[in-house]
């Protein structure tokens, strides 16, 4: 039981954290990979009222 305790605070806190600034442009990256899945999303959920 102790092992799978810790097993699991190792999965939500493993003890690395990212550098201060990372690459250049990263941000804006994530922000446009954001929207592209959000975009997805709606185009695939949206249909489902109107299906038979």
């Amino acid at each position: 039981m102790k092992l799978a305790q810790h097993l699991q605070h190792l999965a939500y806190d493993p003890g690395v954290s990212p550098k201060g600034g990372g690459l250049p442009g990263l941000d804006v990256l994530k922000k446009v990979i954001g929207s592209i899945n959000l975009f997805g999303i709606i185009a695939t959920v949206g249909p489902w009222p109107f299906r038979r």
